[in-house]
């Protein structure tokens, strides 16, 4: 098993983005990031995110003209809401169902060219985290394992450790062990006096899609299901 571990100050904004029209862009000018995911309660949400250039690029693409995203499970089609923050714009929908294993479509339509009419995501299998023995961890000192069930799906996980006094971790596991562990120590704390909060640690299972090759740009379609739990993190 290969562990990738990513360290960051927590979100980072993007800073200095822009925003374009789509209808001044053709598809072979863009790139995507389009997500469907599911935490357990029997819904699942879709997410898209459009850009001018590549991966690196804070030009986002705002829907115009006739222009449309629309995502499709089994026999419904909805159309995506935008929503923005900024110019930071991303589309949106939701589906009362969290069935793994079944084709999501998502598909942007429009008259300026061919559009990209076939993003096909389906999310992994699903799971449950065992519920820890423990309410509260030293992150200074003492090793906190997380486990879940069932395990050796063959799809990739990620797991996440977030909160107020300490800096956002990610954890990428190659494949999936059905285990994984915190090492005391490892947490930066965010100042120089430790305090206690709550550690979010989310879970997630990792299923790659098929985008549509007409984003000239690239990009990337992901399935994901994801569970949290909450313990309190002490110096």
């Amino acid at each position: 098993m290969v562990r990738i571990t990513v360290v960051t100050a927590g979100f980072v904004a993007l800073l200095g983005c822009s925003a374009i029209e789509s209808e001044d862009l053709l598809t072979s000018g863009m790139y995507a990031d389009v997500v469907v995911s599911a935490d357990g309660e029997g819904t699942s949400d879709v997410r898209a995110t459009l850009r001018a250039g590549g991966a690196l690029s804070t030009t986002f693409v705002e829907l115009t003209g006739d222009d449309v995203l629309t995502a499709t499970l089994m026999e419904e089609t909805v159309v995506m809401n935008e929503i923005s923050l900024g110019n930071l714009n991303s589309f949106v929908a939701e589906f009362q169902s969290d069935e793994p294993a079944i084709d999501y479509v998502i598909a942007l339509e429009r008259s300026l060219d061919d559009g990209a009419p076939n993003t096909v995501i389906q999310l992994p299998a699903a799971f449950d985290i065992d519920v820890p023995t423990v309410t509260e961890f030293a992150r200074s000192t003492e090793d906190l394992t997380i486990t879940w069930t069932p395990a050796d799906s063959g799809d990739n996980m990620r797991v996440t450790v977030d909160g107020d006094c300490f800096l956002l971790r990610i954890d990428e596991l190659s494949g999936d062990p059905g285990t994984w562990t915190l090492e005391g120590g490892s947490l930066e704390d965010t100042g120089e006096e430790s305090t206690n909060c709550e550690a979010d640690i989310t879970i997630e299972r990792r299923k790659t899609g098929t985008l549509d090759t007409n984003y000239g740009e690239g990009g990337s379609a992901t399935g994901v299901q994801e569970r949290t739990v909450s313990l309190q993190s002490t110096p």
